[in-house]
C-alpha cells in the first residue's frame, strides 16, 4: 500500500477543530464521521456512488493512489463540497483522508447552496474522457499511443473518406487488447498506453492486418444507413470468436454483395448481423 507523502499533515480528530484551520492547510484523519454528506449528491442517496467508490479501493489497495493529489473540500460544518467517493473509499481501506476546510461564506450557506455549489464544480470539472488519456499518454512520451497515432495517420492519409474521428481512441484499444467487453466501454487509462504487452501486439504484423482491415470496414460502413458501430462490433466478435473467418473473402463478398439485412427489432437484430458476416465470410 502507498505511504504518506514526507510532508506530516496535522491530525484533526473533531468537528470543533475546524474552528482553528485556515482555508489553505491541509489536514488529515483517521475520523471519518466527522464529514457529513450531502444528501442527493450526485444524485445518490448516499451521497457517493458505489462503483466509482469501489474502483478506489482497488486503487488505494495496489498502491496507484496519490492521496497528495485528492485533497477532500469541506466547509466549516463539515460538509463535503468535494470528495464524498473518496472519504468513503478510504474508509473501506482504513487509509487517512487529506482535506481542506472552505471558511468563505460562500460555501457555508444552506445544504441547497451546498448542492448548487457542487453540481457547478461537476459540470465544468468533469472526468477526463477517453481522448484526453490518450493524448496526455503520448505527449508523456507513451510508445503505444505514439505508435498507435502513426497506424491511425497513416490510414487517414491513404483513405479519401476517412477523418481522425472515425477511428476513436477506444477502437484502437480495443483492438490491442482484444477485449470484448471493452467493445462499448469508452474510459481508457493513461496506465493502459505503458502495458508492455499491448505494445508487443501492436508492433506485430499481425495487429497492422487487423487495423487495416477495420478501417476498411469503416470506411465502407461511413455513408451507410445501418448503425455501423454494432455491425462492427458484431464483427470484432466473430474475427475473434471463429478461427475460420476469412477477411479477404469476407471484403470481397462485402463489396460484391453489398449488407443487406431485414429491418428487425433490435432484440433480433445482433443476431442477423452476425448470421449476415457469417454469411458474407463463407462460413
Amino acid at each position: 500500500m502507498k505511504t504518506l507523502p514526507l510532508v506530516v499533515y496535522r491530525m484533526i480528530k473533531t468537528p470543533k477543530e475546524f474552528k482553528g484551520l485556515k482555508s489553505n492547510e491541509i489536514v488529515q484523519t483517521f475520523k471519518y464521521e466527522i464529514f457529513n454528506a450531502i444528501f442527493a449528491n450526485r444524485g445518490k442517496e448516499l451521497g457517493f456512488d458505489e462503483k466509482r467508490v469501489q474502483n478506489l479501493v482497488k486503487l488505494i489497495l495496489s498502491g496507484e493512489y496519490f492521496s497528495e493529489m485528492s485533497i477532500v473540500l469541506v466547509n466549516k460544518n463539515g460538509v463535503t463540497l468535494d470528495g464524498a467517493n473518496r472519504i468513503e473509499a478510504h474508509r473501506r481501506t482504513n487509509t487517512p483522508v487529506l482535506f481542506r476546510v472552505l471558511t468563505d461564506d460562500a460555501y457555508n450557506g444552506t445544504i441547497t447552496d451546498s448542492l448548487k455549489i457542487v453540481a457547478r464544480y461537476n459540470d465544468f470539472n468533469p472526468m477526463w474522457t477517453a481522448n484526453e488519456q490518450f493524448k496526455t499518454a503520448f505527449q508523456a512520451g507513451s510508445v503505444l499511443a505514439k505508435l498507435l497515432a502513426s497506424h491511425r495517420a497513416d490510414i487517414i492519409g491513404a483513405s479519401m473518406k476517412l477523418a481522425e474521428n472515425d477511428i476513436s481512441v477506444n477502437l484502437m484499444m480495443t483492438l490491442v487488447e482484444k477485449n470484448k467487453k471493452k467493445c462499448h466501454s469508452r474510459k481508457r487509462s493513461f496506465i493502459e498506453y505503458f502495458n508492455e504487452e499491448y505494445l508487443k501486439y501492436a508492433q506485430t504484423a499481425e495487429f497492422v492486418e487487423e487495423f487495416e482491415f477495420v478501417a476498411k470496414i469503416i470506411e465502407y460502413f461511413k455513408d451507410s444507413p445501418f448503425d455501423a458501430a454494432r455491425i462492427l462490433e458484431q464483427l470484432l466478435f466473430v474475427m475473434w470468436d471463429d478461427s475460420k473467418f476469412n477477411k479477404n473473402k469476407f471484403f470481397h463478398n462485402l463489396l460484391k454483395k453489398g449488407f443487406v439485412i431485414p429491418d428487425l427489432d433490435s432484440k433480433n437484430k445482433g443476431k442477423m448481423i452476425r448470421a449476415k458476416i457469417l454469411e458474407l465470410a463463407g462460413r
